[in-house]
C-alpha cells in the first residue's frame, strides 16, 4: 500500500476511535445525568409539604419516576445534564407541588414527541388524578 494511503487510513481509524470514545464517554454522563434526576426524586420522599397527605406526596412522587423512565430516555445530552442541574438545584431548598409539576413541564418541555403526550394523560398533580392517591401504592417511603 502507498505510504499515504496509509497515513490517510491511519488518521481515519484514529479519528473513528475518538468519536467513538467521545460518544461512550458523553452515553455515560447522560446515564449519570439521569441517575440524579432519579435520585433526587426519590429523596423527595423526605421532605413532604405539610399541606400534601402521605398517600398524594408517595402517588406523585411514583408517577413522576415513570415519567422519568417512560419519557427521559429520549431527551438529548444537553438537555438531560442541564435538567438535572436544575432540578437538583430545586431540591436542595424547600420541596412542593410546584416542584413536581415544574419537573413534568421540564421533561415535556425536552422530550415534544413523549414528553407532553405522557403529562397529559398521566401528570399525578391534576385534581382527578390526586382522586386516585389513595388506591395507588408505589411502595415509595414517605416521611
Amino acid at each position: 500500500m502507498p505510504r499515504k494511503v496509509t497515513v490517510a487510513l491511519f488518521a481515519f481509524v484514529c479519528v473513528a476511535i475518538a468519536g467513538v470514545g467521545i460518544l461512550i464517554g458523553m452515553h455515560e454522563l447522560k446515564n449519570r445525568s439521569y441517575a440524579r434526576v432519579v435520585a433526587d426524586v426519590r429523596a423527595l420522599g423526605q421532605k413532604r409539604p405539610a399541606k400534601v397527605s402521605r398517600d398524594q406526596w408517595q402517588f406523585m412522587i411514583g408517577w413522576t419516576n415513570n415519567d422519568i423512565g417512560n419519557c427521559l430516555p429520549f431527551a438529548g445530552f444537553w438537555d438531560t445534564r442541564q435538567l438535572a442541574d436544575d432540578f437538583h438545584r430545586r431540591c436542595a431548598g424547600p420541596v412542593d407541588v410546584a416542584t413536581i409539576d415544574w419537573l413534568w413541564d421540564e421533561i415535556s418541555r425536552i422530550c415534544p414527541v413523549r414528553g407532553q403526550d405522557y403529562s397529559d394523560r398521566f401528570r399525578p398533580t391534576t385534581p382527578e388524578h390526586l382522586e386516585q392517591a389513595a388506591y395507588e401504592q408505589f411502595g415509595i417511603d414517605v416521611k
